[in-house]
C-alpha cells in the first residue's frame, strides 16, 4: 500500500514539472524497461521505465513503438507482458529501435503470455477454432476489433520466433514456451538480466502443476 502511495505521490509531482528520468540516466544506467515501472518491481531499483503515460523519477515519457534517442549504450532491454498489446505488424520497428540501442552483445528479454498454455487458451473467446480475446488481458471486443489496451494478437512459439528469425539479433533463445507439438519448454532463467514474473516456478496458477505461462525469449545482438 505504501508503495502505491509514492508511485502516486511521483506520477503527481512529474505532472507538477519537478524532475523526471532523462535520456541521459538511461545512458548511465543501461536497463531499460518497457512499460511503467513502479516500487513493487525489482526492476524500479535497476532499470529505467519508458511509459506513454505519466513520468516520474524512475520513468520516462516514450511511446515504445517510436525510435529513442540513444546509440549503443544499453546493455539490457526488458519488455515483459507488453507487446502483445501493440500490433503484431508493428514489432519488427521495434525490434529494431531496441537492436539500436543495445551496446554489441547487448540483450533484450521478452516475455508474453504463451497462447500455447491451457490458461491462456481456455479463458479466451473463440470464433472456431480462432482466438479473438482474451478478456483477462483488458480491453473489449466490439464489431470483431479490440479495444481499450487489450491484447492484439495471442502469442505463440511460432508468431514469436517468427520475430526472433526476422530481427537483426544474432542470435536468441527460448527460455520457457510451448513448441508447436505442444511439448513444452523449460530451461533455468538467468534472473540477473531482469526477473520475470508469470513463469513455471513463480506463478501460482501453476504452481500444482508447473508448465509454461510465458514465452519468454532472449535476444542477443
Amino acid at each position: 500500500m505504501l508503495g502505491k502511495i509514492a508511485d502516486e505521490v511521483e506520477r503527481r509531482l512529474a505532472v507538477w514539472g519537478l524532475p523526471v528520468a532523462t535520456w541521459d540516466m538511461a545512458r548511465s544506467c543501461g536497463k531499460l524497461y518497457a512499460g511503467r515501472l513502479t516500487r513493487n518491481l525489482p526492476q524500479f531499483h535497476t532499470h529505467i521505465g519508458l511509459t506513454p503515460f505519466s513520468p516520474s523519477p524512475r520513468n520516462i515519457h516514450h511511446d515504445v513503438t517510436q525510435p529513442m534517442p540513444l546509440e549503443e549504450c544499453i546493455d539490457i532491454y526488458q519488455s515483459e507482458d507488453v507487446f502483445e498489446h501493440i500490433s503484431y505488424e508493428k514489432l519488427p520497428h521495434i525490434l529494431t529501435y531496441v537492436h539500436a540501442v543495445l551496446k554489441p552483445g547487448g540483450l533484450l528479454r521478452m516475455s508474453m503470455p504463451d497462447y500455447g498454455c491451457d490458461i491462456y487458451r481456455d479463458r479466451s473467446i473463440k470464433e472456431g477454432d480462432r482466438l479473438v480475446f482474451d478478456p483477462v488481458g483488458g480491453g473489449k471486443y466490439e464489431n470483431g476489433v479490440v479495444t481499450g489496451g487489450g491484447h492484439l494478437w495471442f502469442p505463440t512459439y511460432e508468431s514469436v520466433t517468427a520475430l526472433a528469425s526476422a530481427s537483426p539479433f544474432s542470435k536468441w533463445d527460448v527460455l520457457e514456451g510451448y513448441r508447436q507439438d505442444g511439448s513444452a519448454i523449460i530451461k533455468p532463467v538467468d534472473e540477473s538480466y531482469g526477473r520475470v514474473l508469470r513463469t513455471s516456478y513463480r506463478d501460482a496458477r501453476v504452481s500444482s502443476r508447473p508448465r509454461p505461462l510465458s514465452i519468454i525469449v532472449d535476444l542477443w545482438k
